[in-house]
């Protein structure tokens, strides 16, 4: 097994953040980080290596210590300002997109940090004549994160469950396999941000099931 554990001071951390008229790079003036990692193969004797077990995690908590004049977007109509937040005085009053405002987020939470990564994994082998068989599947959770500074944008927990059967020929260069991604039809984003149009996510991969072929060409 191996465990690694982290401690991380950052200092002026750079942010992308859709701002008005494009891109922009906001600085928060200091951050900290510190976690722990690790992960494990095992491979059990009564299976002649045949067997694979494999797991991994992570634990990790992250804040902003200083953060003050930081860009926050508060979806229209804005009713109520929230305490230490200035916003425009002239705001739009229907519903759609978002008012810039400024605030100090100063103790919110690191974007795109998770507090608990977690996945395994199974393969199983079995010899043929032809070649081998491998029978795979793999599990991966993830906590909730946030995915900008207000830690308004939030990507919900999720578990992401996939599976795998694969014939591989004894020359090794041509494999059939069969597979299923996301059993559990777990909805989840692969990219969250907001800006002054509105907030902006893209879905990740919904339940998909295929059939796959690969060939080593050369060698």
């Amino acid at each position: 097994m191996n465990i690694d554990t982290y401690y991380y001071k950052y200092s002026n951390i750079q942010i992308t953040q859709l701002l008005a008229g494009g891109t922009s790079i906001v600085n928060a003036a200091a951050a900290r980080a510190h976690g722990v990692e690790f992960d494990t193969q095992f491979q059990p004797r009564f299976a002649d290596n045949n067997l694979v077990l494999r797991f991994s995690g992570a634990y990790a908590e992250g804040k902003y210590k200083s953060f003050p004049s930081a860009p926050i977007f508060l979806p229209n109509p804005v009713t109520a300002v929230p305490a230490g937040v200035t916003c425009p005085a002239a705001r739009p009053a229907t519903v759609g997109g978002n008012t810039t405002c400024v605030g100090d987020l100063s103790g919110n939470t690191l974007i795109r940090m998770p507090e608990w990564s977690l996945s395994g994994g199974v393969e199983y082998r079995i010899p043929l004549d032809s070649g081998h068989v491998a029978l795979n599947g793999d599990a991966a959770y993830s906590s909730s994160f946030f995915w900008e500074p207000a830690n308004r944008l939030k990507n919900p927990a999720n578990l992401i469950v996939n599976a795998r059967i694969g014939h591989t020929f004894a020359n090794d260069k041509v494999r059939v396999s069969v597979f299923a991604e996301n059993l559990t039809k777990e909805v989840y984003y692969i990219y969250g941000a907001e800006s002054g149009v509105g907030d902006q996510v893209v879905q990740g991969r919904p339940r998909m099931f295929g059939v796959e072929l690969r060939s080593k060409i050369g060698g």
